[in-house]
């Protein structure tokens, strides 16, 4: 059987202190990774105090780290052991659960740009929809002044007003302008109960 060499010791000593370096640094990253501060941390891993689990993170005692901790840290960190091990950089326990939560973040982001560019578009349609209805109305409003102004011209001059070559021409066309004006306004009604009444996407 061949003899350990000399130096083997030294080695383990330095392996042992690389592990434990690694694992108070993995066990700093975790509890910020939880937003913890180190007291709180200490008491839910079952210290009485913050200065033991300090020891650990900042690697002050390099001869051990008590398995307990670990298996402790892993579930309250909710990170995998292999993370605090140094033996993978992926925090989290499940690298499916990584990626299916990584999705879910895309998409719940996708989905709020989505909204975003919807509830904008929506504005703009109002606005345009106001401005419509504003002329709309003030339309229809001119097209009844004129047509009141008509008939009472005509019921005070009625005999000069009929007597006029361009009576006929204008009584006609204040009807196609007040029938207009009814047809602008019940399709603005139409378009505006559409509007409310259309459900949300």
């Amino acid at each position: 059987m061949a003899r350990p060499a000399k130096n083997e010791p030294c080695e383990r000593r330095h392996e042992q202190t690389a592990v434990v370096r690694t694992i108070g640094e993995r066990l700093r990253q975790a509890r910020e990774l939880c937003n913890m501060s180190q007291q709180m941390a200490a008491e839910r891993l079952g210290y009485a105090n913050s200065s033991k689990l300090a020891k650990v993170e900042n690697a002050s005692d390099t001869n051990s780290v008590p398995l307990w901790l670990l298996a402790r840290a892993a579930k309250l960190y909710d990170v995998s052991a292999d993370f605090l091990l140094g033996l993978s950089d992926d925090w989290e326990k499940d690298i499916n659960a990584r990626d299916t939560a990584a999705i879910h973040r895309f998409l719940l982001e996708e989905r709020s740009k989505e909204a975003a560019r919807e509830i904008e578009a929506l504005r703009r349609f109002s606005d345009r929809l106001g401005i419509v209805e504003t002329s709309t109305v003030g339309l229809s409003n001119t097209v009844d002044e004129l047509l009141t102004t008509i008939l009472r011209l005509w019921e005070v001059n009625r005999e000069a007003f009929e007597d006029m070559p361009a009576s006929a021409p204008v009584v006609a066309a204040l009807e196609r302008a007040e029938s207009a004006s009814r047809d602008a306004r019940a399709k603005l009604y139409r378009l505006q109960q559409d509007v409310r009444l259309r459900p949300a996407a």
